[in-house]
């Protein structure tokens, strides 16, 4: 309204929109900022999930969690805080690379110790080129993986709690996991990555290019317990509580 560049025709093609196409009207008219219908993470907020990298403890316990084909590496280094709150700090993004490649990208990337090494059920399947499964030859690299759960509609669903923003002590606006904003890909998946219109309870599998990462987002948080609740303030002071070194056939129990 107080734009001198606009003519009246454009004022009034605007105010159109109000009667027309709400949204729109208030993106344009009001300037308020319009998220896309559909999108399966509406949680997400890049100004209170993404964070500038800072020196993590050296006691915070450290994993790593992957989603691995020809097309597309994606994997991703997580800190778990002394509460039990994620900090998502690395990312490896890559194509077109084979088995042990692969696994050699992720040791190079890899400067500190890692309590596990994540990855979905699929990767322990033998590949009829070589006869040997994914998690072999990282195995003949040095890297022990474990299993995670495939996607499923309970993997999102904790995914979304994870992402559920609440007020801390000092009433900031935060949530139980967040992003350092090296990490792009992941960044730029959540914010756009579809609800299926077959079911409303897992996320969209196109545009692929954005499924790489949430796969690999949600097989971490799947197998986790439910995050932090604000209203229970007290410190998680031990955090075996969470995370436990029992595994049963290779899957790890959390």
């Amino acid at each position: 309204k107080d734009n001198p560049g606009l003519t009246d025709s454009q004022r009034a093609d605007i105010e159109n929109l109000r009667r027309t196409n709400p949204e729109q009207y208030e993106m344009l008219s009001l300037g308020e900022f319009i998220k896309g219908k559909g999108l399966f993470f509406p949680e997400f907020e890049k100004h209170i999930h993404v964070i500038k990298p800072f020196p993590i403890p050296d006691h915070w316990r450290r994993m790593f969690v992957m989603d691995y084909g020809l097309d597309k590496l994606a994997g991703y280094w997580i800190a778990l805080s002394d509460r039990g709150k994620a900090f998502i700090y690395r990312e490896v993004w890559l194509s077109d690379l084979i088995i042990s490649k692969a696994a050699q990208e992720i040791k190079q990337r890899t400067i500190e110790p890692i309590y596990q090494y994540l990855a979905p059920p699929d990767l322990w399947n033998r590949r009829q080129e070589t006869g040997r499964s994914v998690s072999e030859i990282f195995q003949e690299h040095g890297i022990m993986l474990f299993k995670t759960d495939r996607v499923n509609a309970h993997g999102c669903m904790s995914a979304k709690e994870w992402l559920e923003p609440y007020d801390d002590e000092q009433g900031i606006k935060t949530a139980n996991v967040v992003i350092f904003d090296n990490c792009e890909n992941l960044i730029t998946s959540l914010r756009n990555i579809k609800t299926s219109e077959i079911d409303p309870n897992v996320y969209a599998d196109n545009p692929h290019i954005y499924t790489h990462s949430v796969s690999a987002f949600v097989y971490f948080f799947g197998g986790r317990p439910r995050p932090y609740k604000p209203n229970n303030r007290k410190p998680i002071d031990n955090i075996n509580r969470f995370v436990t070194k029992k595994t049963t056939g290779g899957h790890v129990q959390w």
